[in-house]
This record gives structure tokens, C-alpha cells and sequence, in this order.
């Protein structure tokens, strides 16, 4: 029993050292492995083109004992090959094979090759990795620009525009090629998804190897942060291989752009239209509010749309400073500029007849009386002279007594174109000139001179007196009473003899009835006055006498 218990564990130990010894001679040995780096492909695929690709075969050893191989390339013509033919790896090392590949050596639209490998590895002693390669002549689009202007993702406008600006616009070139095509390269349509940017030309062809110039403009119309994705439409193999981007900063900007000039204008010039302030002070918001601060002697007005218009003032001449103002937010912006007003003659001031009144009568017996007419003033500081012109209705004979300097003349004259024994109608007028203009006085009275003898008249288109002035002569204090029939405008003047204004008594609306109204004449020297009547329909000239 002892003796077949030894046999049977000297059997086993037998057993367990056979079974030690088989499996250290099993994994002693070197471990073959290829792939192609960066994948775990066991063959190698590729569009081919002009110009070299570049593979890396990874040779692993992961046994215990030293890897030693062999490659063999067979493959037809020379447009393949490899860097290495034979070599030795370590356990859990590894070597590299470069296989490089060029489709300029190749006619034909499909080849293929073999890396056929041998090792000292016992169960992997043969290996074959397959190479496929084929060429279809397609062109490749690329683009280049300067480096300062971005980074491989595109183009940053900021890195050689220091500020991009709001309503300006800015160009630069890119660099379109078609690199180791093989064919011409046609560009039909470079679209961007921003419409800020254009380009010129969008539709162009470049040969194989050859380049365009793609101008680029960029329109800055609104403030903040652009970005755009340039792609194409061509016949390249991808084209998305021109894909970039675009990126820009606009700035707001507020600032005096286009000062304006100075202007010379004549005087009494109508209004006209200066400039748009929008261009002279530029801006990128909207908001901006304008103001004249200062314009001696000038009209000015500004719409709401900036539009900017002057006029000189009445009888200015001279020079006028003109200030404007722009105002955003807290900032304000101003420009000033000088109109310079060339003087031109100016006419005399208006005036009209005052007596005797429209339609009143004279008698032979009031020669001694006078043409009585309101004073002209000249605005440039000329003496006016004035010609009073009597006409005869009847034969419409004229005469004409010129270069006047007094605003009144004696009835006396009328002997001079009228019958004064048969008497009848007669129109006067007067006109004021300087040495350049003349005005005629706002009214031609008519009025008849009756027969000599005669103290009354018929067939008078005479207005009947409404108003009447007492005491007069007066010493102190004059009163006029009018009588109205119906509810009217009413003035009431005082002139003197050479026909200035002294004093306005009443111009207002006035009710219908009787109304009294005085006049203060404690100012005024001794002598005698005119007092003026007139209504909405009534005119009335009452002669007076102040007698301190």
C-alpha cells in the first residue's frame, strides 16, 4: 500500500514539472504586431494626390524574448515607399516603418501593394498588410492670409486694424490656391453667412498650383461683435477645406467729422439749407441732439433730421459768429464757423398819405392848408427825398414836385393842374428814394377841390365824420370820440407836420357805439397835429392845435 502511494505522488511531481516545462517553452518566445498609427487599421488606404503621404506602421514586440523581422514592399512602379527593411525589437518594445506615398508617380486610378512582413515570432512568422491607393484628379482649394491677422481658424480684424470704426469700410486680401489639385480649380460663388462682408471676385478659376486674390470688404454699419463663416462653392474634392472665419470689434464712434466752412452770403438773402448735421457730426447711435448756441444776426433753424438752415435778419450785415452744439449722453461736441453778410441798399421804410384825407373836399379858401404825409426812414442811413405827384382826374394832366426833404406841401400847388374857378376831383400819391430805390406811399387819395364860390359840394363820394377832436386848439389834453356803427378794428394816431408818429392813442378791437379816448400832450412842444381815424371801414384825419 505504501509503496503504490510513493509511485502515485512520484507520478504527479512528474507530471506538474512536464507541465512547468511545457508552459515555459509556450511563452518564451517573441510577440509580432503591425498597425497603422493612430488607428487600428490593418491596411492603408488613401486618395491619393501630389504630394506625399505619410504613414507610420507601429511593429510591437509584447513576448519575453528579442522580435526580429523582416518587410518586403511589392509593388509596381516607384510611387511607394518605405524607410526601413529589417530590425530588432525588444520585449514590449516597438519599432517604426515609414511608408511614404505619391501620386504624381501614378497613371492609373487604382494601385495597389504589399508589406509583407516576416519574423522570428513562431505564430506569426508571415504577415501581410495590404496598401490600396487610388487618384481621381480633383483640385484642392486652400487659403491663406498674413499671420498678424489671426490664427489657423481665421482671420481676427483687429489684430491689424487697431479700432474698427462704425461707418467706415475696410479691405484686405486673402490668398485662394489650389494646391496639389491635379485640376483647375472653379470658384462659382463665395457665400457668407454675414452680410457685412462682400467679396471681389466671388466667381474666378485657378490652374493647379496656382493662386487668387480675394479682396475682402467689411462694411462696419453696426456697432459690437461680427463674426462670419466664408465657405465656397467649387469643384474641389471637400469644399469645406476653405472653411474660415472672420471675426471683428466695431466701436461706437461720436465725434466732429466735417467741420463746416465759413459762408458768404448778401444781406436779406433767403433762407437755405447750410448742411446735413448728421455728417458733421458723425455718430453711431441715433439721439443726438443739436442746438445753435450762438448766432449774432442770423435766423437759424434745425429740423428734426438734422438739416441745418440760416437766413439773416432783417437789414443785418456784418459778421456773425455761428456756434453748434451736438449732444449724446454726457458727451457734447461743438463747431463754430463765421457767416460773413455782404450789405446791399436797402429801399426806404413804407409810409402812407395822411391829409388831407381820402375823399375830404378843399375850398379855394383853404390854400393856405397842406399835403401832409407820414416820414420814410432809410435803414443804411440815407437822406430820403420824396415826390408828390397831383394828377386831374378829368384831363389826367400830371405834375410832379420832387426832391421834397419836409413830409408835407402847401395845396397851394394845386392851382398849378387844376381850374380853380370850375374846381373838380384830383388824385396824389408820394414816393420816398435814396440813391438806389423808391417806394410809393401805401395809398393814392383822391379828392375834389370845389368850385371857387362855392362853400358846399354834391355828388361827393365823401365818408361821412365819425369822429371829432375837442377843444381845439387845447392846452394840455386833447379828446377824441368815435362813433361806430358796428364792432371793428380802431387806431388812433398823432402826427406831427413832417408826418413822424408821436404817439399811438388806441389800436385794438373796439366795440360798436360812441368811445372817448385822450391824449396826454405834456411831452410834446406846442404846435400843430395831425390826428389819425381809422377803422375797419372808416379813415378820418382831424388837424388839431397844441397851444401851451
Amino acid at each position: 500500500m505504501i509503496k503504490r502511494l510513493t509511485i502515485s505522488v512520484l507520478i504527479a511531481l512528474m507530471s506538474v514539472m512536464l507541465l512547468t516545462s511545457l508552459s515555459t517553452n509556450l511563452y518564451a518566445f517573441p510577440d509580432f504586431n503591425a498597425r497603422v498609427l493612430h488607428s487600428s487599421h490593418r491596411s492603408i488606404q488613401h486618395r491619393l494626390s501630389y504630394h506625399n503621404t505619410i504613414d507610420s506602421i507601429y511593429i510591437d514586440n509584447s513576448g519575453d524574448e528579442n522580435l526580429e523581422w523582416e518587410l518586403e514592399l511589392v509593388a509596381e512602379g516607384n510611387w511607394i515607399s518605405i524607410n526601413s527593411t529589417e530590425g530588432t525589437v525588444e520585449p514590449n518594445g516597438r519599432n517604426w516603418v515609414v511608408v511614404t506615398q505619391n501620386g504624381s508617380d501614378v497613371n492609373e486610378d487604382y494601385v495597389t501593394a504589399d508589406l509583407n512582413f516576416t519574423s522570428n515570432d513562431p505564430t506569426r512568422r508571415e504577415y501581410n498588410m495590404p496598401v490600396i491607393g487610388w487618384k481621381i484628379n480633383y483640385p484642392r482649394i486652400d487659403v491663406s492670409w498674413p499671420e498678424a491677422w489671426g490664427e489657423w481658424w481665421g482671420i481676427d480684424m483687429n489684430n491689424f486694424i487697431d479700432n474698427l470704426e462704425w461707418g467706415n469700410e475696410y479691405e484686405f486680401e486673402i490668398t485662394i490656391t489650389n494646391r496639389w489639385g491635379g485640376a483647375r480649380l472653379e470658384v462659382e460663388d463665395l457665400p457668407c453667412n454675414n452680410g457685412y462682408f462682400t467679396f471681389e471676385p466671388t466667381e474666378f478659376s485657378v490652374n493647379n498650383n496656382n493662386t487668387a486674390q480675394v479682396t475682402v470688404t467689411f462694411t462696419a454699419e453696426e456697432v459690437g461683435y461680427h463674426t462670419a463663416t466664408i465657405t465656397s462653392v467649387s469643384n474641389a474634392w471637400d469644399p469645406q477645406e476653405l472653411a474660415f472665419r472672420i471675426v471683428c470689434d466695431v466701436a461706437s464712434i461720436f465725434r466732429l467729422e466735417c467741420p463746416m466752412p465759413n459762408i458768404y452770403m448778401d444781406e436779406d438773402d433767403a433762407e437755405f439749407l447750410v448742411a446735413d448735421l448728421d455728417t458733421v457730426f458723425l455718430s453711431s447711435s441715433r439721439g443726438v441732439n443739436y442746438q445753435v448756441v450762438a448766432a449774432n444776426g442770423m435766423n437759424p433753424r434745425i429740423e428734426r433730421d438734422g438739416s441745418f438752415y440760416i437766413s439773416p435778419r432783417l437789414n443785418f450785415f456784418g459778421t456773425s459768429d455761428v456756434i453748434i452744439s451736438a449732444s449724446f449722453q454726457d458727451s457734447t461736441l461743438t463747431d463754430t464757423f463765421s457767416v460773413f453778410v455782404n450789405p446791399l441798399p436797402d429801399p426806404p421804410a413804407t409810409f402812407d398819405l395822411i391829409a388831407p384825407s381820402d375823399s375830404a373836399v378843399i375850398h379855394p379858401t383853404e390854400f393856405d392848408s397842406l399835403f401832409i404825409w407820414q416820414a420814410s426812414s432809410d435803414p443804411d442811413g440815407e437822406i430820403v427825398y420824396y415826390d408828390l405827384t397831383i394828377t386831374n382826374v378829368e384831363n389826367q394832366t400830371s405834375i410832379t414836385f420832387s426832391d421834397l426833404r419836409d413830409t408835407t406841401y402847401s395845396t397851394l400847388m394845386l392851382s398849378e393842374v387844376m381850374d380853380v374857378e370850375a374846381g373838380g376831383f384830383f388824385n396824389w400819391y408820394v414816393t420816398a428814394r435814396d440813391s438806389s430805390h423808391e417806394v410809393q406811399s401805401w395809398s393814392v387819395f383822391t379828392n375834389r377841390l370845389a368850385p371857387l364860390g362855392v362853400d358846399d359840394y354834391v355828388n361827393i363820394p365823401v365818408t361821412a365824420k365819425f369822429a371829432e377832436a375837442y377843444p381845439n386848439p387845447f392846452n394840455s389834453s386833447l379828446n377824441v370820440r368815435v362813433n361806430l356803427k358796428l364792432k371793428s378794428d380802431l387806431a388812433i394816431r398823432i402826427f406831427d407836420m413832417r408826418g413822424r408818429m408821436v404817439s399811438e392813442i388806441f389800436n385794438d378791437m373796439c366795440n360798436d357805439g360812441i368811445s372817448s379816448f385822450s391824449w396826454n400832450a405834456l411831452t410834446v412842444p406846442s404846435g400843430s397835429y395831425i390826428v389819425s381815424i381809422h377803422s375797419s371801414d372808416r379813415y378820418e384825419v382831424i388837424p388839431v392845435t397844441l397851444s401851451k
